[in-house]
């Protein structure tokens, strides 16, 4: 064979490697969270133990991940998005004390702004880091303030008028509250195969006039763990048909009843 058919032969083949090896190449994973719920696992670093503050040891999270619109044909920027983050323990407060059939559901609070349950803030890139995090720099503070509800006694019905039914039930009673979600240095492990299902934040979290600091880790998804007797059963959360990552390090909360991560992001076994 001449001598410059074996080079043009050399260069096609190295033409044809870079194709295959550049189309084989594992595609970027923009910064994002997985939609949906995560069970987290709260470890108090300060505040007092005795006092509901302090009494948090997991919580259901809600995570979205929106992205800016204006991108090429009208689909979203891919690579500029925002988080926003619900606490469970929050929005059953909420529920409870304001819409819950045993609350005090009348326009003495409908009318008046309680709060809002979400906190909100945009990821620092569009891409992961060196080490496949996306942080969330900036969370908004998410404030929930109850004002104290006056009790309605009953009113029994005067048998004078045996024509009219003047009794009512009332409503009780309700003490004002005041909650507050201070969340910083969010962050979400963002990889091939953990693509936002890991997550860890520390929190500022106030209720009332009690205060206390938690380090959160989660996963995704949440998966209850208790058995029918309501014990703590690991296989639960060891099983590879549960939707957590099975290479994820995972152990059945006592205390909460969910699988949660195991140790620090990123976790793997």
């Amino acid at each position: 064979m001449p001598a410059h058919t074996r080079t043009l032969l050399s260069l096609a083949t190295v033409a044809v490697s870079a194709v295959f090896l550049a189309g084989c190449q594992q595609p970027d994973v923009p910064c994002t969270s997985a939609h949906g719920t995560f069970a987290a696992r709260f470890d108090l670093k300060s505040g007092d133990k005795n006092q509901p503050c302090g009494q948090l040891t997991g919580d259901i999270l809600g995570m979205a991940t929106y992205f800016a619109p204006g991108g090429v044909n009208d689909t979203p920027k891919f690579y500029e998005p925002s988080l926003a983050l619900r606490a469970q323990y929050l929005y059953a407060y909420v529920y409870d004390n304001v819409y819950g059939p045993s609350s005090v559901f009348d326009t003495r609070l409908i009318d008046k702004e309680v709060g809002d349950p979400d906190s909100l803030g945009d990821f620092a890139d569009g891409l992961p880091d060196a080490d496949g995090f996306c942080s969330v720099p900036k969370m908004t503070k998410v404030e929930l303030n109850l004002p104290e509800v006056v009790e309605i006694p009953p009113t029994e019905d005067d048998p004078a008028t045996p024509d009219v039914d003047e009794s009512d039930p009332g409503l009780a009673g309700q003490a004002a509250a005041r909650l507050t979600y201070e969340w910083d240095n969010v962050k979400f492990l963002v990889t091939a195969d953990a693509q936002g299902t890991q997550f860890s934040a520390d929190l500022k979290f106030t209720q009332d006039s009690c205060t206390a600091n938690y380090h959160v880790v989660g996963v995704y998804p949440a998966v209850f763990c208790l058995d029918e007797e309501g014990k703590p059963d690991d296989e639960v959360c060891k099983s590879d048909v549960n939707g957590i990552n099975p290479d994820f390090p995972t152990t059945c909360s006592k205390t909460f009843g969910f699988c949660v991560l195991k140790g620090e992001l990123p976790a793997y076994d």
